[in-house]
């Protein structure tokens, strides 16, 4: 679950949501169906058995396979963590493989630092009305949160791009 389900759950009825595991047929699905058939993933993997073959030998990116039942993912997901482990111990960084972008590693990149570079200093200005001296120096700086460099990079991006 994550931290913004929440807030998909939330505004489901305030506006069209295209989630498909929030709209109102499968939520009232999921709240008549007996728990046991939701336990490990058994409902969803029946459901979508046919839409998943096409990619049933791509890994999830904790080492199972969706595909499959859970049963049958539990030696494939102990290698995959064993082998984590392995990795930890001996200092060998691999790269990133979760589900979403590496935000770390990609403020490393110079595409990143172009973007900063092209937020001018009156449209940092204009967002936050005076209350920073130097606000490329602040975007670049580790003094920021995280979430908040991501969302200057995205507020300049859509005031800027070319419609």
């Amino acid at each position: 679950m994550g931290f913004a389900n929440a807030n998909i759950a939330v505004n489901r009825r305030l506006f069209r949501s295209y989630e498909p595991f929030t709209s109102n047929g499968v939520v009232k699905i999921c709240a008549v169906t007996p728990e046991s058939w939701k336990r490990n993933r058994r409902l969803f993997n029946k459901a979508f058995r046919q839409a998943q073959k096409p990619v049933k030998w791509i890994p999830h990116s904790k080492g199972g396979y969706p595909y499959f039942p859970s049963w049958v993912n539990i030696p494939f997901q102990f290698h995959y963590w064993l082998q984590k482990k392995i990795r930890n111990r001996l200092g060998i960084r691999q790269q990133y493989d979760g589900p979403w972008i590496d935000w770390a590693s990609l403020m490393e990149t110079g595409e990143w630092k172009s973007r900063i570079e092209k937020c001018n200093k009156d449209f940092l200005e204009n967002t936050f009305g005076g209350y920073i001296d130097d606000p490329i120096a602040a975007a670049n700086s580790s003094n920021w949160k995280l979430a908040v460099k991501i969302n200057l990079i995205q507020t300049h991006y859509f005031q800027n791009r070319k419609r």
